[in-house]
């Protein structure tokens, strides 16, 4: 098989610096786990939606999905716990495509689960087309609210997965490995997941 492999390119996704991970969780930095997922608050910053999704994507992260009740109780009593009953957070799901058809922002797809407050969705004055978390006599709940309105706070959720192998051990063998069985070029390049995520392709 001479001449087969030509060349070999193997991604060893590495993450070097602990200090950008919280260690129990294995989320990235400024992210912590809730449930089965990493999120990321910004309670600090009113955005409107558009610039929460964007803040969201500049931290390699998308506006929540949320998909379960369970997951929805999860953020509400930790929204609970933070005490921020005056304030208002934004979720990845808008109907702006169609009235009254609530689809993912980074997926497409249909909204699956719903915890709307009482009367809502309202669409007030016509205006009101993406969904925000606000809370109400017994918790956080969903409303549709204008997108353009700078009053809600971004909820990020980390959408890929986060991969550590920083065991230098585990580094020298894996390389071992590649040298023994390709005596080709082979190239194990060491990628931090927190500063380039998406770069999945290297041209070696």
């Amino acid at each position: 098989m001479q001449g087969f492999i030509t060349r070999v390119g193997i991604l060893l996704f590495v993450v070097t610096n602990f200090n950008g991970l919280n260690a129990d969780s294995n989320c990235a930095e400024g992210f912590f786990k809730l449930g089965e997922k990493c999120y990321l608050i910004k309670a600090d910053t009113r955005m409107n939606w558009y610039q929460a999704s964007h803040f969201c994507r500049q931290h390699n992260s998308d506006l929540a999905v949320i998909e379960s009740e369970s997951e929805m109780q999860s953020i509400n009593d930790y929204l609970v716990q933070q005490k921020y009953f005056d304030s208002h957070f934004w979720i990845d799901a808008s109907d702006l495509a169609t009235e009254g058809e609530f689809v993912y922002h980074s997926t497409g797809q249909p909204m699956n689960y719903s915890r709307w407050s009482v009367g809502q969705p309202d669409n007030y004055k016509g205006q009101e087309n993406c969904v925000r978390l606000w809370y109400t006599t017994n918790g956080f709940y969903m409303n549709d609210g204008a997108c353009f309105t700078e009053f809600a706070h971004p909820i990020c959720a980390l959408t890929q997965p986060f991969l550590i192998f920083s065991n230098q051990l585990f580094k020298s063998t894996f390389k071992n490995f590649v040298d023994t069985f390709f005596h080709d070029e082979a190239s194990v390049v060491s990628i931090s997941y927190k500063k380039n995520p998406t770069n999945l392709l290297t041209d070696w």
